[in-house]
Parts: structure tokens; sequence; C-alpha cells
């Protein structure tokens, strides 16, 4: 009996030795790697191929790292700072590629040499292709997400006070008046000149502190210059035969013809033929410099002004005559633009969306390349 038992074990040997398949070349290389460099190999494998792993740097130096990956992630093989290995084995457990990754951490170059073999499971994947492929493979997600939908709307009123313009008034009013005696040249003790100072009405402009629902603005003067009764005379007479369309407030009387010229700019004043003249200029300081901006020579005269409308002016009168002095009547009438706001009550619809918030999810896809056995 036990003669029996010892024949049939050696006959299982023999059976194991003959069905075992010889090793397959896979790769038999010499690799140089940079400094600080890294290499890679990958080769299919065969479900129930075992990998022999043989690794040898060349002048004994060492790699930093040596792995061996079942892709995508599966380390089957790590060895550092190493110079040889040899006869590493590795049994494949499903057909998939493999990363064979030589890491050089050193400054300097390194040689080595690697052969990589597998011995097939059985005959039937002697001549398995090595070779391998890209694929690309999609991974598909839900994401949850709220969404704000719309559905409907929120109106109401509110009422409140506006602002609003509802008055412009034009005002028309004497600012400067006065009959001056201008000496000659023979009065004895007395000068030719005369100096008569006018200051031109501030404007207020809404809001201010006075009346914040009203503001005044000068827009333009006129004035008239008269020496003697002949040139009063013809002032009066062009007062009293002047048509006013005038459409303003005037808190004046006898300026109608005067107020036209500050309005319109048409002078419908005349002049007499026979008097006695005088030289007048109409003088503004700003900033310490004099500057005239009128000025002239005759019985009497006329003007506008819509460019000088803050501050004030000199008018200087100057008797050329060599007899006695002469009586010079100056007026100056302005013109101001009046505006008037009140608070008018006004109705105001608001409208506001009205929202809920829905639960919904998305799909989101995402594709990679993956290295994959090529078909055989």
């Amino acid at each position: 009996m036990r003669k029996i038992k010892v024949t049939l074990s050696f006959c299982l040997i023999i059976t194991s030795i003959i069905g075992q398949q010889k090793p397959v070349d896979i790769a038999d290389l010499t690799i140089k790697i940079n400094a600080m460099g890294s290499k890679d190999l990958f080769y299919g494998f065969a479900e129930g191929d075992e990998i022999i792993f043989n690794f040898e740097e060349l002048k004994g130096k060492t790699l930093k790292e040596v792995k061996i990956i079942e892709l995508p992630n599966n380390t089957k093989f790590l060895d550092y700072k190493t110079s040889i290995t040899i006869d590493k084995k590795i049994n494949v457990s499903k057909t998939s590629v493999y990363q064979f990754k030589f890491n050089n951490g050193s400054l300097t170059a390194k040689t080595f040499k690697v052969r990589i073999q597998r011995i097939p499971k059985n005959e039937s994947t002697i001549s398995f292709n090595t070779n391998w492929q890209w694929k690309t493979v999609y991974d598909t997600n839900y994401v949850a997400y709220t969404k704000d939908s719309l559905v409907g709307y929120d109106t109401s009123y509110i009422t409140k006070n506006k602002k609003e313009l509802v008055k412009v008034d034009t005002l028309i009013s004497e600012l400067f008046t006065k009959n001056e005696r201008v000496h000659s040249e023979t009065a004895i003790g007395k000068t030719q000149y005369a100096y008569l100072n006018v200051n031109l009405p501030v404007n207020s402009y809404s809001p201010n502190s006075f009346n914040p629902y009203q503001s005044t603005e000068l827009i333009s003067w006129s004035y008239w210059v008269g020496v003697g009764q002949n040139a009063k005379d013809e002032y009066n007479k062009s007062n009293s035969s002047f048509k006013s369309g005038i459409s303003a407030i005037s808190s004046i009387s006898g300026y109608g013809a005067l107020a036209s010229l500050a309005l319109n700019g048409v002078s419908m004043i005349s002049s007499p033929n026979v008097g006695d003249n005088v030289q007048y200029k109409f003088v503004s300081y700003r900033n310490g410099v004099k500057s005239i901006f009128d000025s002239g020579n005759g019985i009497s005269a006329t003007g506008r002004n819509t460019s000088l409308l803050q501050g004030g002016f000199t008018i200087e009168l100057f008797n050329d005559n060599f007899r006695d002095g002469i009586d010079v009547e100056v007026k100056v009438v302005c013109v101001q633009i009046r505006k008037t706001w009140e608070n008018k009550k006004i109705t105001e619809q608001l409208v506001k969306p009205r929202y809920i918030k829905l639960n919904k999810t998305r799909m989101v896809i995402n594709s990679k390349e993956i290295r994959v056995n090529v078909q055989n």
C-alpha cells in the first residue's frame, strides 16, 4: 500500500512539470533615465499569467523608486532605492494592463536593464497580445440643485410726495435809478468824473434755506443813460407810445420800452438831436483786474447785457464840456426767472415677482481616457 502512494505522488509531479508553460519574453530593454526623470512601460497580461520581472542598474547605482501597478491603481510591487530586482513574480488575477514605473531622484542620469516575461496559464493564452490601446470611458453622475421658479407677481401701491415744477414767472424790476450831477472842467474844486456802483441781485436756487420750493435767476438787464431834459422827454415819450406785449410780473411802471430791451434785445427808445453829451463806461473788477465791457459818448444811450449776471459793476461818467456841469440820469432794469415747485401726491405701483424653490437634478457626464488590452 505504501508503494502505491509514492508512485502516485511521483506521477502528479511529472504531470505538473509537463503541463507548465515556458516563459514568454515581453521586453528585454536597456533604458536611460535623465536626472530627476522617470520612465513608464505599459504591457497587457491575460488572466492566469505569471509575470517575471528582472531589473538591474548597470553601474550598481540605485533608483529612487521601482513600481509595478495593475491599472488603474492597484500597486503590485514597490521598492525604494534599489539597484537590482531578480525574478520578481506576480500573479495576474484578471486580464488587464500593467504599468512598470521607474523614477530617478538623482541629479545624474541612470542606465538600467529590465526584462519582463510572462508564463501563460495554458496553451490557449500563449499567443496573447500584450499591446494596449486607449479607450474612452464615460462616467454619468446626477447632481442635485435648486432653482428659483417664477410663479406669479405681487402688486402693491404706495402714495408718496413728488416735487413738481408748477409755475415759471418772468419778473421785471427796477434795479437802479439815479440823477447824477457831473461837473465841467471849469468847476472850481470839482471833478469831471462821477462813479455809480450797481449791485446785481443774487441768484437763489431750489432747494435753499429761505424757500426750498422757489428759485430766482437773473437772465438779463438793460440800461438807459440820458443827459438833460431833452433826453428825459424822449425817454418818456418812447415809454408812453410803447405798446407792451410783455407777459411778465412787473414791480415798476414807466419802464416798458427798457423792459422790452432787457427781454428781447430791441431798443425802442429814441435819442434827442440836441443836447449835452456824456462819456460813459461800464466797468467790472474780477480778481483785481479792471474790465470795460460797455462804453459810449452821447446825449443818451441804451444797452443790454446777458453775460455779467452776478456780482456788480461801476458806471463811470465823464463830462468833457468846458462850460457848466450836466445832469445825467441812469436807469437799470433787470429780468429774472422765478420757478415755483409744489409737492404733489402720486400713487406708485410696485410689482414684485414671487418665486418658489424647486429641487432638481441634472446629469453630468465626464469622460476620460484609460489604457486597456487590445482585442485579440
